[in-house]
Parts: structure tokens; C-alpha cells; sequence
């Protein structure tokens, strides 16, 4: 078979081998103009992409917002902004209408408005209710105020003439007068001052509660050798003196010195720790009674009879 011959070219006949080169290797590297044009061409759809999806998201927030601040204008002028209801719960002596009305909260009150000034609407609640020791609020649903309060606990009453007076653990007496004490508290009976009372609240607060639950009522009873003597009448009968400053070190004991007791007794823990039966003070003051009507009796029939000796020795009218 014939082949055919490859026409030559004289122009590449006449080219030197490295010019050959250049030639077949002419667009393995194009110009840096070239390069440039066509890696902007490749990348053009990319960044068309990028730009467009940019400009959905901020458009996406744009509108977002502005929906949100609609909503949130038609909240502002709808009924769903005023409180709808206050829910008080932890109370115990106060009632739930006293704390409603010590927090000012009613229905023309603004939801957002009583959450952002919480704080304050609790202090409120606090100054106004004495017995209160803290109110936190909160949101229940969409316009509804939940009021949790804590009261402080309740240490016994003060007695008066026209009535009783409460007294809180804290030492605050609540100057509400009652006609009659509720639950199994102490009285408090003829302190004379509040600083001595507010002393006997901070020793009694550090009572056992099995020996506070365990008192009747605790009595001021000044001596002249001491201001600060009381006598506590607990209900099993017995009774203790001692003294408010130390009372708290001391009366921790009389779980066990009772029960070694026969019968009802004092038992004096104002300087060391001793008893005697109850029933020795009760017949030395029927004792002292009936010595005293006696002196009085013979006082009485001395004086008739120097009357009566008088009275015959004086002269006629």
C-alpha cells in the first residue's frame, strides 16, 4: 500500500526545535490576561449565587422584624397586654386580697410593664405586709400574674390588756389587735419594753421546736437583783426560771431533767440547775395567806376593842 506523505510546511521546516516547543506548548500556559478571563468566567455563576442568596436572608430578617414589631404593636393595643389575673399562693395568716392590694397590680396594669418592674412590686408587697419575708412574680399563660409569697414564721403573741398582738421570729410585732390567739403558740406576758421582748424572740428562736411546741407561755418577772429573769410555763405543768441572756444554752437540758421528775415542779436554770415540786411554792403561799389573815383578824379585834374601851369611858352628850 501507498502511504501518503504528511505535507510539509516550509515555515516549520525552517524552525529551530526550540521554537517547535513554544509552538506545541503555546496554551499550556495562556497569557496572564487569558488565565484571568477565564477563571472570572468560571466563577461568575458562583458569586451571582452568593449575592442572590444574601439578599433573600437579609430580606428574610427585614420582613421577620417588621412582623414582630406589628404583632407586637396590635398586643400593645389589645386586651392581651392588661393582666387578666393575680394568683397569690404561699400564704397562710395573710389573706390573698391583702397581698393583691399591697402590689398594685389591678386590671388596667400593663403585663410587660409589672414583669420588667417585678422587683419593685415585690418590695412593695413587703413593706406594706409586715409578715412577708419575700414575694417573687412571675408569668402564668399569656396575661396572667402568679404571686408566690413567704411569710415569716410566726413566734407566739403578746399579751395586753385589750387584747393580743402577733409577734414573727424576725421580732416584729404586728400591732393588728385580736381578740383571741390561734394555733399552739406561747405567750408573751408583762415585758415591759420591746428591747426585752425583742431578747427573749431572738433566745426563743434558737429553741429546739420540740421545746417550743412544748411552751405555754413565757413571763417577764424583774427582780431587783435581776432585770432579766422570766419563768416559762410549759404544758406538761412544770415551770422554768432562768435568764434571757443564757435561757438558750440552758433550757436544752430540760428533755432530760423532766423526765426524771415525779411530780410537777419548778425547776431554776437562771444560775446552775435545780428543781423542787411545784406543790412547796403553793402551800407556803397558803401558808403566808392564812398568816396574813390571821395578823389581819387580830389587828382588827384589837382596834374594835380599844374602840369599844373608848367608848365607855367618854362622857355623855
Amino acid at each position: 500500500m501507498w502511504s501518503r506523505k504528511k505535507k510539509q510546511d516550509p515555515e516549520n521546516d525552517n524552525l529551530t526545535p526550540w521554537e517547535k516547543y513554544q509552538r506545541d506548548h503555546q496554551y499550556d500556559n495562556p497569557p496572564h490576561h487569558l488565565k484571568y478571563k477565564t477563571t472570572l468566567t468560571q466563577k461568575l455563576p458562583q458569586f451571582k449565587k452568593r449575592v442572590t442568596q444574601r439578599i433573600f436572608i437579609n430580606l428574610i430578617i427585614i420582613v421577620t422584624t417588621l412582623a414582630l414589631a406589628s404583632l407586637f404593636l396590635i398586643y400593645l393595643i389589645t386586651p392581651l397586654s392588661r393582666v387578666n389575673l393575680v394568683s397569690v399562693t404561699g400564704e397562710q395568716t395573710v389573706t390573698v386580697q391583702q397581698v393583691i392590694n399591697a402590689s398594685d397590680i389591678n386590671h388596667k396594669s400593663n403585663v410587660i410593664s409589672t414583669l420588667v418592674n417585678q422587683q419593685q412590686v415585690a418590695n412593695r408587697i413587703e413593706q406594706k405586709l409586715p409578715r412577708i419575708e419575700r414575694a417573687t412574680l412571675s408569668l402564668k399563660g399569656i396575661n396572667n400574674i402568679a404571686i408566690k409569697v413567704k411569710e415569716y414564721p410566726l413566734a407566739g403573741f403578746q399579751t395586753t390588756k385589750k387584747g393580743y398582738y402577733a409577734i414573727l421570729m424576725n421580732g416584729k410585732i404586728i400591732h393588728q389587735l385580736i381578740s383571741k390567739p390561734v394555733g399552739n403558740y406561747p405567750l408573751f406576758d408583762n415585758f415591759p419594753d420591746n428591747q426585752y421582748l425583742r431578747m427573749m424572740i431572738k433566745a426563743y428562736r434558737t429553741f429546739p421546736s420540740k421545746i417550743q411546741n412544748s411552751i405555754s407561755e413565757i413571763k417577764y418577772q424583774k427582780q431587783k437583783d435581776n432585770p432579766y429573769q422570766i419563768i416559762i410555763f410549759m404544758n406538761d405543768g412544770n415551770e422554768i426560771i432562768g435568764d434571757i441572756r443564757n435561757i438558750s444554752n440552758k433550757i436544752i437540758y430540760y428533755p432530760a431533767i423532766a423526765a426524771q421528775l415525779k411530780t410537777k415542779s419548778v425547776i431554776d436554770l437562771e444560775v446552775g440547775a435545780f428543781s423542787y415540786p411545784l406543790s412547796n411554792i403553793k402551800e407556803e403561799s397558803s401558808i403566808s395567806s392564812h398568816s396574813d389573815a390571821k395578823h389581819h383578824a387580830k389587828q382588827t379585834s384589837t382596834t374594835k376593842s380599844a374602840e369599844h374601851k373608848k367608848d365607855q369611858h367618854s362622857p355623855d352628850k
